[in-house]
């Protein structure tokens, strides 16, 4: 396995100002590319747990994370979008 990525998924105040009761949500997840499938399914159950109407989105990291590293350091404060998927 390779190509080892950090995948936020998010719920933002700026997108969903309008919803009432609604509070930001936020979820990390580090996967290999070849198990987006994980990913995207995570994405949908994080979705349907929100506020109705809410808009939701996905990042992936643009370069793949070496494992040696987040192995040592587990900090992924260094995120970058390389695509957005929003439900």
């Amino acid at each position: 396995m390779s190509d080892l990525y950090v995948y936020l998924i998010c719920s933002r105040n700026k997108d969903n100002k309008d919803l009432p009761n609604f509070k930001k949500r936020v979820k990390t997840i580090l996967e290999y590319k070849e198990n987006e499938d994980r990913v995207i399914k995570e994405f949908h159950r994080f979705a349907a747990d929100g506020v109705p109407g809410e808009q939701t989105r996905l990042y992936r990291s643009v370069n793949s994370r070496n494992e040696e590293k987040i192995r040592k350091n587990e900090d992924f404060s260094n995120f970058a979008p390389e695509y957005i998927i929003v439900a």
